[in-house]
Formats: C-alpha cells, sequence, structure tokens
C-alpha cells in the first residue's frame, strides 16, 4: 500500500507468504472488497476478500 503518488510505502497488504512472488497487477474492488492480485511467474490471479472501513 502506497500514497497517492506511489512515493511511500504506507503498509504491505499482501506478503510471500501468501505464495506471491513480484506480483504484476494489484486491483481493489471497492463494491466487493476484493483485492485481486496477479503474479507473472506463476500465472495465477489471487482473490483476497478484505474488511470495509
Amino acid at each position: 500500500m502506497v500514497d497517492r503518488e506511489g512515493r511511500q510505502k504506507l503498509a504491505e497488504v499482501v506478503t510471500e507468504e501468501y505464495g506471491l512472488d513480484k506480483p504484476t497487477l494489484v486491483y481493489y474492488n471497492e463494491n466487493t472488497g476484493a483485492l485481486i492480485v496477479g503474479n507473472h511467474r506463476n500465472k495465477y490471479i489471487r482473490v483476497f476478500k478484505t474488511t470495509n472501513m
């Protein structure tokens, strides 16, 4: 998770322990609360359900 300018790292939402290595795509759907992460090396996507704040 980075700031609006993409310069400062604010938090790590998903780490390598979830089976991700150098994710190439990150998308957050506000309607469903889903964080979708694409991983180039393994050629699959992971969908994480988040809680609404």
